[in-house]
């Protein structure tokens, strides 16, 4: 049940699911064509290549290999930005017209789908049941873009905080090392 202003809907309905332009490579192919462009695969970031596929903001989530049950301290959906190359490891979703990009990053991030993932030895997430996870966003696209504009406020503002406090422990590190004479291990 949807609240007053929210609706329940798919991933069909509110993401263009691109996956058919997704290509994968090899290492030995990727370590020939070693560039500038991020090459994506199931969590992230597997090496850099020189070429793109994709040129535009998406969501990715992995398809096998992701950290489905660690949802709640380890996201599951990750943004990425500009050129990119994406390999069959992760879907590649862009939000459809009428929907936030980033309300529907933030309401896949920390999504619990286990009861969407099927495989034995090795967890996975079909297209099927991609399609078929549910989100809860507000019905209003302004309302949808004013949340999710909050939500990036507070993450940068935590990773502002992060930064701050691995420049403390360094200039304490660096403080100890001045007074003892003796090297610290920084372990930024």
């Amino acid at each position: 049940m949807s609240v007053e202003g929210w609706k329940t809907i798919t991933i069909e309905e509110c993401c263009d699911i691109l996956d058919s332009k997704r290509v994968p490579i090899n290492s030995e192919e990727r370590e020939q064509r070693m560039g500038s462009i991020p090459y994506y695969g199931a969590n992230g970031i597997q090496g850099y290549i020189d070429d793109y596929i994709f040129d535009e903001d998406l969501i990715l989530i992995a398809e096998d290999g992701g950290y489905f049950n660690e949802f709640a301290t380890r996201p599951i959906a990750y943004r990425v930005s500009g050129k990119s190359w994406v390999n069959n490891h992760a879907h590649v979703l862009k939000a459809k017209t009428g929907y936030s990009q980033e309300a529907v990053f933030y309401s896949l991030e920390h999504k619990d789908i286990q009861p969407f993932i099927v495989g034995g030895t090795r967890a996975k997430l079909n297209q099927s049941e991609l399609r078929s996870i549910t989100l809860n966003l507000p019905v209003s696209l302004q309302e949808q873009t004013q949340i999710a504009t909050i939500l990036s406020t507070i993450d940068r503002a935590i990773e502002q905080t992060e930064a701050l406090m691995g420049l403390r422990r360094f200039r304490s590190a660096k403080k100890a090392q001045t007074i003892t004479g003796q090297r610290v291990n920084l372990d930024l």
